[in-house]
């Protein structure tokens, strides 16, 4: 987009698309952390990586990273950076 935005004749181009892309990847990261705490899905390892005890049936590390696992990161990351990229392609 940089790249794009500097061959412009437009004079404000690059500093909007870096505007548009820091803004839309931070509100990404925002909302999908924010859905990640809401939502709280197990991870697929989660009791291998809880150290669970089937004697007393608990978890020796008991850590919140180990519910994180919906929605993904990196697909939400991606959706926003093809969205900016279409968007940009089609004027």
């Amino acid at each position: 987009i940089t790249v794009l935005s500097l061959r412009s004749q437009i004079k404000h181009d690059t500093h909007a698309g870096i505007c548009t892309i820091l803004f839309a990847m931070g509100s990404t990261q925002f909302i999908t952390a924010c859905v990640k705490l809401y939502a709280g899905y197990f991870r697929p390892n989660f009791y291998n990586y809880c150290n669970f005890d089937e004697d007393t049936l608990l978890c020796a590390n008991d850590t919140d990273d180990a519910r994180m696992s919906f929605p993904s990161g990196h697909a939400s990351t991606s959706f926003c950076s093809m969205t900016i990229l279409t968007l940009l392609f089609m004027g």
